[in-house]
């Protein structure tokens, strides 16, 4: 491959090695196309690494599919970054082949990954700490009189320390019967004492 783009370049410059001057550019440009050679090479090389790249399955763990026909398994194999058998450890292990790379989970969880662009899934656990205000069927609300008992209800299971305010979370102005954002005259109705939060599903809002 040297050889050639010096040739090439030769014939497209009119050089001649009759100086030493030519003869440093020659040497240059040789030096410059082994580099590119070796270049060449190693994304070659690269190139069939990434094609021989090993299988590697994973066993001895709780290897959650998330699939409800199958919700646990023995062992998956996962190769190039795709899962590429999930069942019994000698199935998958056949599958894999005999150089397969096998990772012991020595008892700990293992669960596909996902990619999710703007969920909010950290408010999901909010729900737990908070009034829950979602909508019905994933909550008990369909209208502000159902805001106002939720609120109540959890007021007296679970009062705040003082200073400590009432939160609920998860309303959708969209589903309630009233069509309608509540107001902090609603939120009044509860108390005018204890401070309360009421926020949106979105999680971009809230009433005070």
């Amino acid at each position: 491959m040297a050889l050639i783009r010096v040739r090439a370049m030769r014939h497209s410059f009119g050089w001649k090695a009759t100086s030493e001057g030519a003869g440093m550019m020659i040497r240059t440009m040789l030096d410059n196309g082994l580099r590119v050679t070796i270049a060449a090479g190693m994304f070659a090389l690269a190139a069939v690494a990434g094609a021989a790249a090993k299988t590697t399955v994973y066993t001895n763990g709780v290897i959650l599919t998330m699939n409800d026909a199958m919700p646990q398994t023995e062992a998956v194999a996962v190769k190039d970054g795709r899962i590429l058998a999930v069942g019994a450890k000698r199935t998958v292990l056949t599958k894999a082949g005999a150089n397969a790379e096998i990772i012991d989970l020595d008892g700990r969880t293992l669960m596909p990954g996902f990619i999710d662009s703007h969920s909010h899934v950290s408010l999901t656990g909010g729900k737990l700490a908070f009034a829950n205000m979602s909508p019905r069927p994933a909550g008990p609300i369909a209208s502000i009189e159902d805001i106002k008992a939720e609120f109540r209800r959890w007021l007296k299971q679970h009062p705040p320390k003082p200073g400590e305010p009432l939160v609920g979370m998860g309303y959708d102005h969209s589903q309630l019967k009233e069509h309608r954002h509540p107001t902090r005259h609603d939120l009044d109705a509860i108390s005018r004492t204890i401070p309360i939060v009421l926020i949106h599903f979105s999680g971009h809002q809230a009433v005070l």
